[in-house]
């Protein structure tokens, strides 16, 4: 179910979508050259350095490191998934060119407000989806 707390934080990174691929790029690239594995010289010489579980710390930090990477797939996928429907042109007026609420609904939905809405939470809906098959949200 989508709640407010759910719908702010989806509608945040649909308008936040350039900073998110980005620095989503930027810790792919990162992590790549990190090679980010468990230091395995150090775990076979016995000098651990204070770290039990090195494989499944390293796990974490990979997947603490590509949210922003994550969410910007889920703007791209949410995007993809209504290219040739009424909804893309509501994604591209409100998220990235900010056009004003009864413009955008005049242009989109001949002036119905509740085409709008059906359609935004059409949207939100969707982006929600994709958030839980990344496991951003519960």
């Amino acid at each position: 179910m989508l709640t407010t707390k759910l719908r702010r934080q989806i509608e945040w990174n649909f308008r936040n979508y350039d900073a998110n691929r980005k620095l989503g790029a930027e810790e792919v690239a990162y992590i790549a050259e990190r090679g980010l594995c468990a230091p395995y010289d150090s775990i076979f010489s016995g000098n651990r350095g204070g770290q039990s579980r090195p494989t499944e710390k390293a796990a974490l930090e990979l997947s603490e490191r590509l949210k922003c990477y994550h969410w910007a797939k889920v703007v791209e996928n949410t995007i993809t998934a209504f290219r040739f429907r009424a909804e893309y042109d509501i994604i591209i007026g409100r998220y990235f060119e900010n056009m004003k609420y009864y413009p955008l609904i005049d242009e989109t939905c001949s002036g119905n407000e509740s085409v709008y809405t059906y359609r935004i939470n059409n949207i939100l809906n969707t982006a929600l989806m994709w958030a839980r098959e990344f496991e951003l949200v519960q």
